[in-house]
């Protein structure tokens, strides 16, 4: 039980089933029907040899809970832990959830292009990541284990401790934080977590997003955790709101080739947002920080910054790119007879 809460079992992970979790994971599954996903898997290496992330652990130990307490894994963990933690707004069944405070979870959302997730079924990740919660009840939580309400302080001392590479009890540790810091992520199709924990401190930073594909949330830690340390830090870049007249100047096509093969495309939203295309697909959303000067960032250590290039007349002839690590890049703008692209 130890190699599977703390990921060195070796059994192969079933959500790197791609064809599964894209095709049936929104379906109700048997017992019989998860485990026959990776049940007759060769391990990934000897049991207790090193750490690897495995959500067929934590299933496993989902339907060991089950066994030893007669009940289902739901009403285990509302008898356990929600009813006395009193952690009213938890649960489990997202996919049928009615209810006003719902969260919808996207794959894609940009100005103009924003894609509803369907949510996995929770007897398919059940207890591999099927709660669905709030900041609120997740801080009843921390204040539970701070209080060593629902484990012993010799359990909790030992969920703090590595036992194969960075990992405890369900948790990733930091040993070389001081004081300690564990923390875990959560990732489920249209949703996003992270908490970190400073136990001796009673520090807590819990961040829950419903879009999978933002990258921001350790950045977000670690600029609240210098806050709350007194260290150094810099907010965000704030971006601006140009009228709709103002944009059009640089909307156009840039050439970053002789032969004109690799293009971007510039692009001006309906609802006054402008966009970076290339190949005819949306990669990024500008937001504007000085005049003539956009960032579009795509993952948490990457910036990129489109600098537009202007002529004596003001016109636009030309953007500049630079992305974090790579060779900044100067393209020429081929449309300057138009002004709005079709």
């Amino acid at each position: 039980m130890e190699h599977l809460i703390t990921h060195t079992s070796g059994i192969q992970d079933y959500t790197q089933n791609i064809g599964f979790m894209r095709n049936e994971s929104s379906q109700e599954a048997t017992e019989e029907q998860m485990l026959a996903l990776f049940e007759d898997k060769p391990l990934n290496f000897r049991p207790g040899l090193k750490n690897s992330y495995s959500n067929s652990g934590y299933l496993l130990l989902g339907y060991i809970i089950q066994k030893v307490t007669g009940m289902s894994y739901e009403n285990a963990m509302r008898k356990y832990i929600f009813i006395p933690l009193k952690m009213h707004s938890s649960g489990f069944d997202f996919t049928h959830l009615i209810s006003p405070d719902k969260a919808v979870g996207y794959s894609t959302f940009l100005a103009n292009d924003k894609k509803v997730v369907q949510p996995i079924d929770s007897s398919v990740i059940l207890s591999a990541g099927a709660i669905y919660s709030t900041v609120g009840d997740l801080f009843k939580w921390h204040q539970a284990l701070q209080k060593n309400k629902l484990l012993s302080r010799e359990i909790t001392a030992k969920s703090y401790t590595p036992y194969k590479g960075s990992y405890g009890f369900g948790w990733e540790i930091d040993t070389l934080a001081h004081p300690i810091m564990v923390s875990h992520t959560g990732s489920v199709f249209g949703f996003r977590s992270k908490i970190t924990r400073i136990p001796a401190s009673d520090i807590c930073i819990i961040l829950l997003n419903n879009h999978e594909d933002d990258p921001f949330l350790n950045e977000i830690t670690d600029k609240i955790l210098a806050i709350l340390q007194n260290k150094s830090y810099e907010l965000p870049l704030q971006p601006k709101h140009l009228e709709n007249n103002d944009l059009i100047s640089y909307v156009g096509n840039y050439a970053f080739d002789p032969e004109q093969k690799n293009i971007m495309e510039i692009i001006l939203t309906v609802d006054k947002h402008l966009m970076m295309k290339i190949k005819g697909v949306t990669k990024l959303e500008l937001y504007q920080v000085t005049k003539d000067k956009f960032i579009g960032r795509e993952k948490e250590t990457e910036t990129a910054n489109f600098d537009f290039m202007k002529d004596r007349n003001g016109t636009i002839t030309g953007l500049m790119v630079t992305r974090s690590g790579l060779k900044t890049l100067i393209g020429r703008r081929v449309d300057l007879q138009k002004q709005v692209l079709p």
